[in-house]
Order: structure tokens, then C-alpha cells, then sequence
């Protein structure tokens, strides 16, 4: 029997017990685990049986999502939900994204991962090259690199001017960049 009192990602059969990264539980495909370990599926009428159902059922199916920051924290939760959805997801990130990659191979679904600094003009151009190049298409971008963890927590007035410009060139200049990169490969798809 399974145990209503558990969160969802403690009953979920996502591929890492406990950490189901579906962004809306009640909608999660996965079948929930029972405590005998047995998976029994969801009461909802019409709830895909495994993986590739959902893609099928996904509204990413076909797609290529960029994520930006996809190597660990809530990229990593974007990139996974984007598979998840049936996209060919593209991680991009400074750091290596092997974790990230791991997990969405593991449940059969499409990722690559990119070297990427959004702070550089040269390396997120770079970026949707790559995209286009392993993909054919880009269909979405999720801009979520951010330069916050590195960043002491201080008063105000004691942060350095280098962490403020280092700051704004990640999580301001890095947004409109990678923009930047992907427009032509979005207009390609009819997005604007």
C-alpha cells in the first residue's frame, strides 16, 4: 500500500528515488512506487505507463529547449522537466553537466551538454551553433544561469564593484546574449 502521508517525490517512480522534479505533482506521468517496491500507476484515467508514453503524450515532443545553468539547482530541475516533456534538451553551463545528462539519458530522453559562459558574447553564439548543429533546431531557451552562489552575502555598500559588474554581466548582459544567440534559430522555428 502506498503511504498518502509521503510527498510526492517520496512515492514517485522517478528514476532517483525522492527526487521527482515534475513541476506540477498531481500531473506527474510516473506510476507511484509502492512501499513493496512494486510501481502502481496512477489512478488517473489516461496517465502514461512509463517514459516514452509520456513523451508521446509531451508537450516538448520534437522540440530542442536550450536551458542555461543546467548543471545543477533549478537548471537542472528546467532541463529534466524539459526532457521529461519530450524536448531534446541542450545543457549549457560553465560547469560540466554530467549529473544533469545522466538522469535525463537514464529515462531515455534526448540531452547534450555545451560549454557555456553567458557573460561572453563569442561563447553563447557558440552555444546556438552547437544547438543547431546537434539538433537541427532550437525551440526554446531557458536563461537561468545566474551568478549568485559565488557572491558573500555583505551589506550593500561593502560589495566590491568587480562582484557588482560580475553580477550584472551573468545575470543582466547573460540574458540578453544568449537571446541574442538563439533568435535566428527561434525565427527559423516561426517563434519571434
Amino acid at each position: 500500500q502506498v503511504s498518502p502521508g509521503l510527498p510526492h517525490a517520496e512515492r514517485c517512480a522517478w528514476p532517483i528515488p525522492g527526487q521527482c522534479a515534475w513541476p506540477i505533482p498531481v500531473q506527474c506521468p510516473w506510476p507511484i512506487r509502492s512501499n513493496g517496491g512494486e510501481d502502481l500507476m496512477k489512478s488517473s484515467e489516461g496517465a502514461p505507463k512509463d517514459h516514452k508514453q509520456a513523451q508521446g503524450q509531451a508537450l516538448l515532443s520534437g522540440k530542442t529547449m536550450i536551458v542555461t545553468g543546467a548543471a545543477s539547482g533549478i537548471g537542472q530541475a528546467f532541463a529534466v522537466g524539459a526532457a521529461l516533456q519530450g524536448a531534446h534538451v541542450v545543457l549549457a553551463d560553465m560547469n560540466p553537466a554530467e549529473e544533469t545528462l545522466g538522469m535525463i539519458q537514464g529515462f531515455g530522453a534526448a540531452a547534450d551538454y555545451v560549454h557555456c559562459d553567458v557573460s561572453s558574447a563569442s561563447s553563447a553564439q557558440a552555444m546556438a551553433a552547437e544547438a543547431l548543429r546537434l539538433t537541427g533546431r532550437i525551440d526554446g531557451l531557458v536563461n537561468n544561469a545566474a551568478y549568485f552562489r559565488e557572491v558573500k552575502l555583505t551589506p550593500f555598500e561593502e560589495l566590491s564593484e568587480e562582484v557588482w559588474d560580475r553580477i550584472l554581466a551573468v545575470n543582466v548582459k547573460g540574458v540578453w546574449q544568449c537571446c541574442k544567440a538563439v533568435a535566428p534559430g527561434l525565427r527559423a522555428q516561426g517563434g519571434s
